[in-house]
């Protein structure tokens, strides 16, 4: 190999390397925690602002890190016409993640729902009942409390963002009216349940 080889291999494009692929993998782990409500929060459940505080950043690092991979992938390709395994490493880390959340998605309210009634019930049945920081099939619950003779309000953890919190009402007589709330709305989801927005 002469001088001359080694120059010009030094002035050759560098592709994506292990800092974008461990760039990639960071913020799609965090992505992920957040999505299936692995990540563990400041109080002991996620919140709406915990997920926004982390999400966004997380969003941010992985746009950077795709720039930057699309402008040394297009130089290596383009440029220097040659192939480096390192230019498929990080869209195989999204792929997957992809498939994972399509393959493996978060429970949905219709799926916890029975558990959901159970507990709400069970709250209606009994004077004083109030839960909290309890965990129905997947769903973080900061709090479960009577608010009439016939309703029940489920509070979200995930649902807390500054002075908002949302959730489910349990109301088969009525629509929910939050009646300790500056603003509060709900839109009607099946039977007697509601989901709902808080506001203080």
């Amino acid at each position: 190999m002469t001088r001359a080889d080694d120059v010009e291999r030094d002035q050759r494009n560098k592709p994506p390397g292990p800092i974008v692929l461990a760039m990639t993998v960071l913020s799609i782990v965090v992505l992920l925690c957040i999505q299936y409500d692995w990540q563990p929060a400041r109080y002991g459940n996620l919140t709406g602002a915990d997920a926004f505080f982390y999400g966004v950043p997380a969003l941010l690092v992985l746009a950077l890190t795709g720039l930057v991979w699309a402008i040394r992938s297009l130089y290596v390709v383009g440029e220097d016409r040659r192939w480096s395994w390192w230019i498929v490493a990080a869209p195989s880390v999204v792929v997957a993640a992809v498939a994972v959340g399509m393959i493996w998605p978060p429970t949905t309210f219709d799926e916890a729902r029975p558990e959901f009634e159970r507990i709400a019930r069970q709250v209606l049945a009994e004077p004083d009942t109030r839960l909290a920081d309890i965990e129905i099939d997947g769903f973080e619950i900061s709090y479960v409390r009577k608010i009439a003779a016939d309703e029940v309000q489920f509070i979200d953890a995930d649902g807390y963002l500054f002075t908002t919190v949302s959730g489910w009402a349990y109301s088969p007589n009525r629509t929910p009216n939050g009646s300790d709330s500056r603003e509060f709305s709900s839109t009607h989801l099946d039977g007697p349940w509601y989901e709902f927005t808080s506001t203080w």
